[in-house]
Formats: C-alpha cells, structure tokens, sequence
C-alpha cells in the first residue's frame, strides 16, 4: 500500500466532505431566506396595518366633516328663514301658520316651529304642549344646537336656535327649531357598508347609542355600542374604561378587540357641534388576508432567488 492506495481512500472521503459542506451552506442559506422573508412579513404587516388605521382615520374625519356640513347647512336654512320673518307674519298665528308652510316648501324642511316663553309649541298646523319630548334648554338657549328626539322607536335630529323675543298676539316666542327623519338624512348621507361588507360606517351619541338600527356592523347582539364592547376582549394597550373615556370626553381614537371570536378594529371621530360620534369598523381578517397575500409574496421570492443563487 503506497501513495496511490491512501490518496485513492482519501478521495471518497473529501468528497462526502465536500457535499455535507454543501449541505450545511445550502441549510445556511435557506434559514437566512426564511428568517429574512419571515423579518419581512412582519414589517409589511406593521406597514399594512398602519397605513389601514391612517386610511379607516381619514375616512372617519372625512365622514364627520360631511355630516358636520349638513347639520351647519339645516341650521344656515332655518337660519335665513327667520330672517325672512316679516310683521305681517306675526300679526297673527294664522300668518305665522301660513308663512312656516311657505318656508318649509322653500327649504325643504320637515317641520319648523317656534317656541314661546311658556314652552307652547306654533307649527304651521296648530299648537302643541308637548316641549318635553325635546331635550333643548328653550328658556335658556344660546346658539343653534343639535339634539335627538325619540317617539315610538321612531328617531328625530332637532336643530333648534333661539330667536330675538318675537311679540305674537300677547306671547313671547324665544326659539324655533327644525326636524329632520334621523333615516332620511342617514340615507343623504350615504352612510353604508361596502359591497362586500368589511367596512361599516356609523354614528353614536357619546353615550353609545346607535343613529342607526347596526351595532358593530350587525354583529352585535346588543343595541348599544359601549355595552357591546364591555363584552369584548381588548388587545395590550387598548380597554374598554379607555374607549368609554373617549367617548364621554368626545376624543378621537383608534381600538382593536375581539368580540364573538372576530378581530375588529375600530375608529371613532367626534363630529362638531353634536354629542355625536362617527365610527368606521373594519374586520381584520380582511387586512391579514391582504398581509397574508403579500408576505407569502415576499417568501415565494426569496426561496426562487436563494434557489438560484450561484
């Protein structure tokens, strides 16, 4: 046995060398792939979720700004309408009559009444004694205002201002005011789910109370949100005390929580002037799904590049 014999044992033995070498660079690298595609997941998910929460923001503040709008426009038109109030008009209650009918049709108003310093109500169809129904201050009133009105399950928006002490057959009126169907102007306002249902718009008084008949977009159970999400389960760094907070104090705010096993997240806007809070409410499994899409993207191609790699 000379030379030839050991370097033809040595030969094999380099070469199974060779090929585990191979092995374990070829593993390396496809744990460096993985590990990359997987730090690159994540960073996309962080991005994706919050340009989402930037999208669902701009979307809820363009909303209350739209709704914000349309109350100030209703107050503007009951505004010009007393301005339009002559003597004649309050020479009698049938002259009154005649010109809230007249001012109705011009601004497209549903009803437009005012009010005396004993709380009788003038409509252009008679009187009426029922001022308890209506939660403005009519004695005291300073500026035009925005309340809620329920009868029968059937909701009111009531804008109501005060006027300059107008003398009527020996009565003082100090305030009018306007109705508005709460579904009529929700309708004028567009404020409706997506086509395919995983956004849904709506609007709550700050006690939580739903404008419309959806609570968390039909999801929920209950008819009141605040209630709702004390049923929920929060994420770290959201709970239930800091969204009523919000709500109470009328601030702005983005949460995520799970409620009946569904991640959701949701982001609530005050609108001016109301004790109203617009919200938009998306599901998350449609922004994981839009993740999932992108980050198996990322894995797909950083295994091909690897593959290929020389």
């Amino acid at each position: 046995m000379g030379d030839g014999f050991v370097e033809t044992f040595r030969k094999p033995y380099i070469h199974e060398k060779t090929v585990i070498v191979c092995v374990i660079i070829a593993a390396i690298l496809l744990l460096g792939t993985i590990v990359t595609g997987r730090n690159a997941s994540e960073d996309t998910e962080t991005a994706v979720h919050a340009v989402s929460m930037m999208y669902l923001d701009e979307l809820a503040e363009r909303r209350g700004q739209v709704v914000s709008s349309t109350l100030s426009n209703y107050a503007a038109s009951m505004n010009a309408a007393v301005g339009l109030l002559t003597p004649q008009d309050l020479s009698s209650i049938a002259n009154l009559q005649a010109y809230q009918a007249r001012m109705k049709q011009l601004y497209g108003l549903e009803k437009f009444a005012f009010v005396d310093s004993d709380g009788l109500i003038y409509t252009s169809r008679g009187t009426r004694t029922d001022i308890q129904l209506y939660r403005f201050d009519y004695k005291h009133i300073a500026g035009s205002e925005v309340s809620l009105k329920d009868v029968d399950g059937a909701q009111k928006v009531v804008i109501a201002m005060p006027v300059d002490q107008l003398a009527l057959e020996g009565k003082t009126l100090v305030a009018c005011f306007m109705e508005i169907d709460m579904n009529r102007m929700l309708k004028n306002l567009s404020l409706q789910t997506d086509n395919k249902n995983t956004t849904f718009c709506n609007i709550y008084t700050r006690k939580g109370d739903a404008l419309t008949n959806m609570v968390l977009g039909g999801l929920a159970s209950e008819t009141n949100l605040l209630e709702a999400l004390s049923n929920a389960t929060f994420g770290r760094g959201n709970s239930f005390q800091s969204v009523a907070a919000d709500f109470e104090a009328g601030k702005h705010g983005v949460v995520s929580f799970t409620y009946g096993n569904i991640r959701e997240t949701l982001c609530y806007v005050p609108i001016k002037d109301t004790d109203w809070m617009i919200t938009y409410l998306v599901r998350d499994s449609i922004i994981n799904e839009q993740i999932s899409s992108i980050a198996d993207g990322i894995a797909k191609r950083s295994l091909v590049q690897s593959a290929l790699r020389p």
